[in-house]
């Protein structure tokens, strides 16, 4: 088996992407990352990494990933516990930066832009950035903790919407795409 088969097997198993992360690290997650030749599996919970184990084999990797909630879902049941959260799907930044109102013209995920904000990954960390004229302000730095810069980009985001708005910046020059 591939990690990329991994989400439509765990999606029928009735475990959704609010649960688990493939490629970089999420918060309360348990998140699969490749370094190397090799495979990472981890729980992430307050920025560290919790029962850190390594995998040489990628389909070793996934039946581990697959019989770790698979014990999840069988406990859950034994112990009387609803199994339906389970299945949450973490909601993307992109998704919630557009509910606020804020268009991809104001924003960057993987790419600098000018007059944007920015997260970036650069030199092995997450950055958050601010470019006005080719001029990088207010940056930020993650390490390897992807989901807390992601979390900083929508409260940067959503404060600087907030200064717009009250600027009397019309909403529709806010919700522009690129």
């Amino acid at each position: 088996m591939l990690i990329s088969d991994l989400p439509a097997r765990l999606a029928a198993m009735g475990i959704g992407t609010g649960l688990y992360s493939i490629g970089v690290g999420r918060e309360n997650s348990l998140c699969i990352e490749q370094s190397g030749s090799s495979w990472v599996v981890y729980y992430q919970e307050r920025g560290q990494w919790n029962n850190v184990l390594t995998f040489s084999d990628e389909d070793e990797v996934c039946r581990y990933v697959i019989g770790s909630f698979e014990e999840m879902l069988e406990s859950r049941r034994a112990e009387g516990w609803p199994v339906e959260d389970l299945a949450r799907e973490r909601v993307s930044v992109e998704d919630r930066i557009r509910a606020l109102g804020v268009g991809s013209a104001h924003y960057r995920i993987g790419e600098i832009a000018d007059n944007a904000w920015c997260l970036i990954e650069e030199g092995g960390k997450w950055l958050v950035i601010r470019m006005e004229n080719g001029v990088r302000i207010k940056e930020s730095e993650f390490g390897k903790d992807f989901d807390t810069a992601e979390s900083v980009l929508f409260r940067r985001l959503r404060s600087w919407q907030r200064e717009q708005a009250a600027a009397g910046v019309d909403p529709e020059v806010l919700a522009a795409d690129r």
